[in-house]
């Protein structure tokens, strides 16, 4: 059982108190920790990467501001800050180094593992809340401790550092930015997820903490501001998929209609219509769907045809979006010579 006695907050605190400390084991984990993940970073390497996420010390300092934050000890608070801050900027400078050596020698900087956290939206903040969660859980309830490994990959803190050390190398500001709100949208949500964890196991001691702590109140805004990018981005991607698959069905239709004419087949010598390209403009009230078609006959891609196909893709995609599409055709007429 999950002890609720009172003064468990108290020897947390004391428990935790080594782990807000920058010693030397801190600095040699992150050193490695940072050298991992940038070179899995380089290399578009997940499985490095991951390894980088269980040697990270990261963790610990962050258990301690928990503790610190509900109970507003602003010295110990202040030491797990101190120790996270160290460690980011230690882990960028490592991170834009390696990236610049890399740019030097004509290697990929913004490999996909590296552009992946660049996109934080709300779903990271939600993982990180529950890692926060057991986190904390593990260290109130030793049989859960085999969990922190887990917890640690689940929620990265050094790779998102390491992302914002290349692509400054890299001169991405935008990309910097973006994976220094993911690192940030980290450390909130492991906050706010370990002081939930705390109010739940250990009863009404952490209840009237809650209440009184300024820096508990604080990360509650700062993770308020930081949900209106987390959402923006989550809804462009959410967008994006969602057009992604439209465009896809679209283009399947768009191919299927002006291959099949066996009417046309029948009075034309040979060949057929294919579609090369197709783009779609969403930002227009009607979206414009344009089409490359090459044929060996005019009649393949004639405004007949264009409308018939028209009417197919509002008819099948259109009315379930509640959108009307407009169909434009570009047309190559290519010439058949007989062998």
């Amino acid at each position: 059982m999950v002890k609720t006695e009172s003064g468990i907050l108290s020897n947390l605190r004391n428990d935790l108190r080594p782990d807000a400390e920058c010693d030397q084991v801190f600095l040699v984990l992150t050193i490695g920790a940072s050298l991992i993940a940038t070179f899995g970073l380089l290399a578009n390497s997940p499985a490095v990467v991951i390894g980088a996420m269980l040697v990270a010390p990261w963790i610990t300092p962050l258990r301690a501001a928990i503790i610190a934050s509900l109970l507003s000890d602003y010295s110990l608070f202040t030491r797990a800050l101190r120790s996270l801050f160290i460690g980011a900027l230690l882990t960028i400078a490592i991170s834009y180094a390696f990236g610049f050596a890399a740019e030097s020698i004509s290697l990929k900087q913004l490999s996909q593992e590296v552009l992946n956290r660049t996109s934080p939206n709300l779903l990271d903040l939600g993982i990180a809340i529950i890692a926060g969660f057991i986190a904390i859980f593990a260290k109130l309830r030793s049989e859960a401790v085999s969990s922190l490994a887990g917890t640690a990959i689940a929620v990265a803190l050094v790779p998102p550092v390491c992302v914002v050390g290349i692509t400054l190398s890299a001169h991405e500001w935008a990309l910097s930015q973006n994976a220094a709100i993911l690192y940030l949208t980290n450390l909130l949500g492991i906050l706010i997820g370990g002081l939930i964890s705390l109010k739940i196991f250990t009863g009404k001691e952490s209840t009237q903490k809650l209440r009184i702590s300024s820096t508990t109140a604080l990360s509650i805004v700062l993770t308020v501001l930081i949900l209106f990018p987390l959402t923006n981005e989550f809804i462009e991607i959410s967008t994006n998929r969602k057009r992604n698959i439209t465009s896809e069905q679209i283009e399947k239709i768009t191919a299927v209609s002006f291959q099949s004419k066996p009417e046309i087949e029948a009075e034309s010598e040979a060949g057929g219509a294919t579609l090369q390209k197709l783009s779609i403009n969403w930002t227009e009230a009607k979206p414009t769907i344009r089409a490359y078609i090459s044929a060996s006959d005019p009649k393949f891609v004639s405004s007949g045809v264009v409308q018939q196909t028209e009417d197919q893709i509002n008819e099948q995609v259109g009315k379930k979006l509640n959108t009307h599409f407009e169909l434009i055709v570009k047309k190559t007429i290519y010439e058949i010579i007989p062998g």
